[in-house]
């Protein structure tokens, strides 16, 4: 039961979608944003959203191995439960970021100091990487432009600044310059900002121990 309940914790991570999805046109410089990983890197996100807890969301590529001509990475996730704050830590094999339950080759979840365990790809829903290059390529909000954003502790960048439309407007900042693109973003409903970044992140479970 807790292991369900973490993976849904997991999937709730698309909360901030807020525009409609048209993946088919999209810009080609979101693309373009999720190509690179390097071993090591490491992000880290808070989130205060309305009428929610607010809560910290972490992604690091831990390992790279080849399976016949194929380059995989070893993501890992960390985020508390929404209830009582234990935390989740959870490693995927996928052949990039961002990336889908259909495309994890394995998948080990650890529910706070219980020892990890190996669960079925297809219990999961969505992950934060997926929404966010979506967002980026919306077709129905405005790009806006590059433009420098400063974040304290964490630097100033040059950011792609996408604006989903409507009475409430969401605003996304995505650049190359760190893990996994996503900069920021901001709406009436809250905002998500890019708190840490690391080049030096080691992974947190054992997959050694795991049968």
């Amino acid at each position: 039961m807790r292991i369900r309940v973490a993976l849904a914790a997991l999937a709730c991570t698309g909360l901030v979608s807020t525009g409609n999805l048209q993946a088919q046109n999209s810009r080609a410089f979101c693309d373009e944003l999720f190509t690179q990983l390097t071993v090591g890197e490491y992000a880290r996100w808070r989130f205060e959203m309305k009428d929610q807890r607010e809560m910290t969301i972490s992604i690091a590529v831990v390992d790279r191995e080849s399976q016949g001509d194929e380059e995989l990475y070893w993501i890992e996730m960390m985020m508390p439960m929404p209830v009582g704050g234990t935390l989740i830590t959870a490693q995927m094999l996928v052949p990039g970021f961002p990336f889908d339950a259909g495309e994890m080759l394995d998948y080990i979840v650890q529910y706070g100091d219980q020892p990890p365990v190996r669960v079925p790809a297809g219990d999961i829903g969505n992950f934060p990487g997926a929404g966010w290059r979506e967002e980026c390529r919306n077709t129905n909000a405005e790009y806006v432009g590059i433009e420098k954003v400063t974040l304290e502790g964490v630097g100033t960048f040059d950011a792609h600044h996408v604006r989903t439309m409507g009475e409430e407007p969401g605003h996304w900042f995505f650049t190359s310059q760190v893990p996994f693109a996503m900069l920021k973003f901001e709406s009436v409903e809250g905002s998500v900002r890019l708190v840490e970044i690391r080049t030096d992140y080691l992974g947190t479970i054992d997959r050694s121990t795991i049968q």
